[in-house]
C-alpha cells in the first residue's frame, strides 16, 4: 500500500511536473492515457480509428475501495505523444495496488446533466449519473463517458468512450422512375416527429458499462415527457428539391439530434411534400402539381428500441410511378466504438 505525501488540498494545488506525487512510487513508471483505437473522434461525431482529442476529466481509486488516489484532474491530448497529459505527475505504486479509471469528456463536467462519480466506501462500487430533466434543450449535447477501467497496476490506460444517447438521422430519396414520359420533381416542405420521451437519468453501473441500453447492461430509467422534433436544416433556407434523374436524388438535414433512449410505441413522423409533374407538352395529359402528408409510426421501420451509443437512420423513400406510397426503413450501426483492444 501507500500512502498520500500529503492531504492537503494546498499540497496538491503547489505541485510541479517533476514533483512526485506519491510515496512509495516509481517515478519511471508514469501512469499515462491514451484514447482506446476506434473511439469517438469528438462529442459531436465520430471517426472510427482517429484519435480523441477533447479535453477530459479523469477520477481513479484504490481498486475496489473509496479512496480517491486522481481527483477529477483535466487531461489535454497532445499530439506529439498521442497521450493525455496534465499538471501533475502520477505513478504506479510499487507494491502492485491496483487503480481504478473513468473519465469523461471536460465540457460535460460542468453541465446542468452530470454528477460527478462518486465511489461507496463499503463495497467501492462505482456510479456515475446523467440527468435529463424535462423540457430541457439536450439535443446538441453529445453526452458521454469511458468504461470503468478495472484493477489496473502498470502501462498505458486506454479509455474506450462510449454514448449514451441515440443519434437518429432523417433522409428523403426519390425513387427511380422507370417510364419516360414525363419528369417529375418532389418538393420537401415539412418533416417532424412527435411524441418524443426527454426527460430520464442513467446511472452508470459499478461495471461501467455503457454499451448498451438493455437488461444487462445500465439503462435510462424514468423515461417521460412528450417533445416534438422539427426537422430543419439551418444550412438551408427551404427543403430541398428532389427531381428525376439528378445524380443526387435524396434530402438529408445536416441537423444532429442527440436523442434520448427510449421504447418506440406511438411516437410519429410525418412529411409534407409537394410533387409536380411534367408531361413534356403532351396536349392529353395537363402537368399537375399536388401536396401530401403522411404519418408513419417510427416503429413501423422495424426497431422498436433507440438504444444508446446507436447511429440510426431513417430513410424515407418517395414512389415517382405512385406518388402516394412511401417506403419507410431505418438502417442502425454501431456509433463509432469498437473493441478497444489497441491503442492509437
Amino acid at each position: 500500500m501507500f500512502l498520500f505525501a500529503a492531504m492537503a488540498s494546498v499540497a496538491f494545488a503547489s505541485c510541479t511536473t517533476d514533483e512526485k506525487v506519491f510515496d512509495g512510487t516509481d517515478e519511471s513508471n508514469e501512469i499515462r492515457f491514451t484514447a482506446a483505437q476506434y473511439s469517438a473522434q469528438s462529442r459531436a461525431e465520430h471517426d472510427k480509428g482517429a484519435a480523441f482529442t477533447d479535453d477530459i476529466t479523469i477520477w481513479s481509486w484504490y481498486s475496489g475501495k473509496d479512496t480517491k488516489v486522481i481527483p477529477g484532474d483535466v487531461y489535454t491530448y497532445d499530439g506529439t505523444s498521442g497521450s493525455f497529459k496534465d499538471g501533475h505527475k502520477y505513478y504506479w505504486p510499487t507494491d502492485g495496488t491496483a487503480l481504478d479509471f473513468v473519465a469523461v469528456p471536460t465540457s460535460l463536467v460542468g453541465s446542468d446533466y452530470f454528477t460527478e462519480p462518486g465511489r461507496a466506501a463499503d463495497d467501492g462500487a462505482t456510479a456515475l449519473t446523467f440527468v435529463i430533466p424535462d423540457g430541457k434543450n439536450y439535443h446538441s449535447t453529445n453526452l458521454m463517458t469511458t468504461e470503468l477501467v478495472k484493477d489496473q497496476k502498470s502501462g498505458t490506460i486506454a479509455l474506450l468512450f462510449r454514448h449514451l444517447l441515440s443519434k437518429v438521422q432523417i433522409k428523403v430519396v426519390q425513387g427511380k422512375r422507370e417510364a419516360s414520359d414525363a419528369r417529375w420533381l418532389v418538393t420537401v416542405n415539412d418533416i417532424k416527429v412527435t411524441g418524443l420521451k426527454c426527460a430520464g437519468q442513467v446511472v452508470i453501473n459499478q461495471d461501467w458499462d455503457a454499451t448498451a441500453n438493455s437488461s444487462t447492461g445500465c439503462s435510462w430509467d424514468n423515461v417521460s415527457g412528450s417533445e416534438t422534433w422539427q426537422v430543419t436544416d439551418g444550412a438551408k433556407a427551404l427543403y430541398a428539391s428532389i427531381s428525376d434523374g439528378a445524380s443526387q436524388t435524396d434530402y438529408s438535414s445536416d441537423e444532429t439530434y442527440y436523442m434520448l433512449p427510449q421504447e418506440l410505441v406511438d411516437q410519429e413522423i410525418t412529411i409534407n411534400y409537394t410533387v409536380e409533374t411534367d408531361f413534356l407538352g403532351n396536349p392529353t395529359q395537363p402537368n399537375t402539381s399536388k401536396t401530401y402528408e403522411k404519418e408513419i409510426k417510427l416503429n413501423a421501420a422495424g426497431i422498436s428500441q433507440w438504444y444508446m451509443n446507436k447511429n440510426i437512420v431513417y430513410t424515407i423513400t418517395i414512389n415517382p410511378e405512385d406518388v402516394t406510397e412511401i417506403k419507410f426503413e431505418v438502417n442502425e450501426e454501431e456509433w463509432g466504438t469498437g473493441s478497444g483492444s489497441e491503442d492509437i
